[in-house]
């Protein structure tokens, strides 16, 4: 809080001390920025504690740390976050992880098993499909196949599965 003291000049008068008193104030900034010779000038007066506190309590330091705040708090909760994490990762043992991650090789290597197997069986479905057809049906014969399983083509455009055209 402060208060300003408006004198009237040939300049500014009642109107402009009504118009300062009724908006809202600008944003108070502190040009304050202490050099070496400002320092050593309070430390040949005043002890190092005393320094410190003095420079401690500038308007510029109060808004520097009015300005961190928010900072600080997100600081607090991250490190919060991360001493929970830790607490729970000390509950599991390194066996634990060994085990989870021999799991999980073994897992990654029996999908790519059956996808090698899913590959093969549809091509010894087509093989035998194409083995009973061929010599029951002579060349150039028109085939119709349906079902849920089966891929349908555009007339005109082949077939979907290129061992039964």
């Amino acid at each position: 809080m402060g208060y300003v003291v408006v004198n009237q000049t040939r300049f500014e008068g009642v109107k402009e001390a009504m118009q300062l008193a009724t908006e809202q104030p600008e944003p108070l900034e502190s040009k304050f920025t202490p050099s070496y010779g400002m320092v050593l000038n309070l430390l040949q007066k005043h002890s190092l504690s005393e320094t410190k506190s003095l420079l401690q309590r500038s308007f510029a330091e109060y808004l520097a740390k009015s300005e961190l705040g928010p900072e600080q708090q997100a600081i607090t909760e991250v490190i919060t976050a991360i001493t929970r994490i830790d607490l729970e990762l000390a509950a599991v043992n390194e066996y634990q992880l060994k085990e989870y991650a021999k799991l999980t090789e073994t897992l990654k290597e029996e999908r790519r098993i059956l996808s090698l197997l899913e590959v093969q069986a549809q091509q010894a479905q087509k093989q035998e499909i194409a083995g009973l057809l061929t010599p029951a049906l002579p060349l150039g014969s028109i085939l119709h196949l349906y079902g849920k399983n089966i891929k349908k083509s555009i007339p005109g455009q082949g077939s979907p599965n290129p061992n039964l055209s």
